[in-house]
């Protein structure tokens, strides 16, 4: 699913997000033509997501290690039915950050 967001949403978005994945372990893989693929982080706790409005920047805080990517331009959820797997964000630069949740992040279903 794919939604472009403006700032504020953005800025609600990943505070909705650090509450639901609090804990959770998670893995942030980079890939572009550039730099080609680097794991930046396997498997580590997620303390936080926080979108900075003036620096127009995505913060991703897990236990050890803060990953900034600046000038966010895309955002899409990966996943199926009714679960979230992955956050995909693409940069100004074109390099794609993958931030994997090790166990799926569950949706409201579309009938409740």
């Amino acid at each position: 699913m794919s939604h472009t967001l403006n700032k504020a949403e953005m800025r609600e978005l990943f505070a909705r997000l650090t509450k639901q994945l609090a804990g959770q372990h998670t893995q942030v893989e980079v890939d572009s033509l550039r730099i080609g693929y680097q794991l930046e982080a396997e498997w580590l706790p997620l303390l936080g997501l926080s979108y900075d409005p003036g620096d127009d920047s995505i913060e991703i805080i897990l236990e050890g290690i803060d990953i900034t990517i600046s000038k966010p331009r895309e955002i899409y959820f990966d996943g199926a039915d009714n679960e979230w797997t992955a956050l995909d964000i693409m940069d100004a630069e074109g390099e794609q950050h993958i931030v994997q949740f090790k166990d799926p992040l569950l949706l409201p279903s579309r009938d409740s």
